[in-house]
């Protein structure tokens, strides 16, 4: 109801307290409401987001699947300078998580952990190979979204990454990708894209070859 209040123009900052609490819950679909709800109201400065990054930092350490994904949903919108600290160290097991949508969700929170804080440059760049060469190509095609951002900034860490690249480009062009990712018969043409993107966008000026 709060929600379609506030979709009406309405003020509904009452029930706010109640997205923190449902985000609580042990329920999962309760969890999911609350912090589906916890995205829409709040903001990174809001005075409730002191009481949302303790139950985000248990759910993020959770046993199941279902409660970290819920967490990293809301730590993806909600994520300021301040909790970058109390989450990465959790953040770095996560990378190592069975379910790829897990990993793929690290992923895109590195990208915005590196949009908030640059400074964390370091600590990011010895995930990116890894990232990279995942196993899952819907991880890597995540890990490129943050490569490309950072080839923009910080060109000399991606420099390392071009024979994966290639090396990927070349899997690609080859059909050696599962044609989950064919659109109209032709093999993952985002995922080609964004790597001819980093390639020719960001890296031409160097004088490598492969």
């Amino acid at each position: 109801i709060a929600i379609y209040i506030e979709m009406l123009g309405h003020d509904a900052s009452f029930a706010y307290i109640h997205a923190v609490k449902l985000a609580h819950e042990k329920n999962i679909l309760c969890k999911r409401t609350g912090y589906l709800s916890c995205n829409l109201f709040l903001n990174t400065d809001h005075e409730l987001m002191l009481l949302l990054i303790n139950t985000i930092q248990k759910d993020l350490k959770s046993d199941n699947y279902l409660e970290i994904w819920a967490a990293l949903n809301g730590v993806c919108k909600l994520l300021n300078n301040e909790m970058i600290p109390a989450i990465f160290p959790i953040i770095k097991t996560l990378m190592n998580h069975k379910n790829e949508l897990i990993r793929k969700k690290v992923c895109m929170l590195l990208h915005k952990i590196y949009l908030l804080d640059k400074s964390f440059i370091n600590d990011i760049d010895i995930y990116l190979k890894k990232l990279l060469c995942d196993v899952d190509p819907s991880v890597m095609g995540a890990s490129l979204n943050l490569i490309h951002c950072i080839a923009k900034n910080h060109l000399t860490y991606c420099i390392k990454l071009v024979p994966y690249l290639v090396s990927i480009l070349k899997q690609i062009c080859e059909n050696k990708i599962s044609k989950d990712y064919e659109y109209h018969r032709i093999p993952a043409p985002w995922i080609q894209i964004k790597i001819l993107s980093i390639l020719l966008g960001e890296l031409l000026d160097e004088s490598y070859s492969y």
